[in-house]
């Protein structure tokens, strides 16, 4: 059987997060019936990618850079078309990293998702949003390749505590429900505590921080995973605000997380709530610093606890959010779209 082309357009690199968690990694265990084309090359649309394809995906936020006399064009040639996306990338907050140029994306990405056969997304509640643009909407969750991340979930000794916070969960309004706990924290503890800040940008107040290290977001996706090991965190926290961004995001940092051995805090949200047994695989809590304040502290004062949190999350991500276990999933999605 021959195979069945999908033509990517996409302006993020293959080697960034998105295309490889939605797309290069799962029709990677696929590849004996897909195969990926690319269709953007250098800035500009392959006209060769359009012709060759049995299917085209526009991916997250590519067709708000694309005039809607091109779109229109390709709409035209009468393939199916996908709008995929892992984000509400047409409603960005203000103070996300990429709010100013994110708005003049909205025209383009809400034409695509209208005109579309179908749109793919990562999340119920995010499908939900996107039902308003168009009722053919298809939820694929996020799953990953669970080798890469894995790191056994260290002993317990008595050290330096090490707390992660990184990308979104740095973002000023997610980041607001933790600082006065965090600050708390480094006056209690002094020396034993030390925490990673990675992102865009070093929360307000904590550069110089004598508890605080500061690092760069990292964009490659196989780097990214293996820096996350040999951070060798003891604990991650994960704020959310609530908003419909928030509550459109999906759960991916506790698939990373857990592979990775971390005990992990999240905001009570329905993105983590759905899959997070609270004080088994990980903690759920209130947007309040005192609840915030507590759970850390009793991570820190009982690394048995921390080691069970991690241990479990571990062997359910293991079990269940493996892609190679999962990957037919999106052979039986897009093979309902050609």
């Amino acid at each position: 059987m021959s195979k069945k082309r999908i033509a990517v357009f996409t302006v993020e690199s293959t080697w960034s997060p998105c295309p490889q968690i939605r797309l290069i990694r799962p029709f990677k265990h696929l590849e004996d019936r897909w195969e990926l084309i690319w269709g953007v090359k250098d800035g500009v649309i392959d006209t060769d990618a359009l012709s060759q394809a049995d299917l085209i995906i526009f991916h997250r936020f590519t067709p708000g850079l694309v005039s809607i006399a091109t779109l229109e064009s390709i709409f035209a040639l009468g393939k199916p078309i996908v709008y995929e996306s892992d984000d509400l990338l047409n409603e960005i907050p203000h103070d996300h990293p990429e709010a100013a140029t994110g708005a003049s994306w909205k025209e383009g990405i809400e034409f695509a998702a209208r005109n579309a056969k179908a749109i793919v997304v990562s999340t119920q509640f995010l499908a939900q949003k996107y039902r308003r643009l168009n009722a053919e909407v298809h939820v694929l969750p996020n799953f990953l390749d669970f080798d890469i991340f894995h790191r056994d979930v260290p002993p317990i000794q008595q050290q330096t505590v090490t707390i992660g916070l990184l990308g979104s969960s740095i973002q000023p309004s997610n980041f607001a429900l933790v600082d006065q706990a965090l600050q708390a924290l480094c006056k209690r503890y002094g020396t034993r505590l030390k925490i990673y800040f990675v992102g865009w940008e070093c929360p307000a107040g904590w550069q110089n921080h004598p508890n605080a290290e500061f690092l760069s977001f990292i964009h490659e996706y196989e780097n990214y995973a293996e820096q996350l090991k040999q951070w060798n965190w003891d604990i991650a926290l994960i704020p959310l605000a609530k908003d419909e961004y928030n509550q459109c995001k999906s759960y991916i940092k506790w698939l990373d997380y857990s592979a990775a051995g971390i005990a992990s805090i999240f905001s009570d949200v329905s993105v983590y709530n759905e899959v997070v047994t609270h004080d088994v695989t990980g903690f759920l809590l209130p947007n309040a610093a005192q609840a915030w304040l507590q759970a850390v502290t009793m991570l820190i004062e009982h690394p048995e606890k921390r080691q069970a949190l991690a241990s479990a999350g571990q062997r359910e991500v293991k079990a269940d959010y493996d892609l190679r276990e999962k990957s037919a999933l999106y052979d039986q999605v897009y093979g309902s779209l050609l």
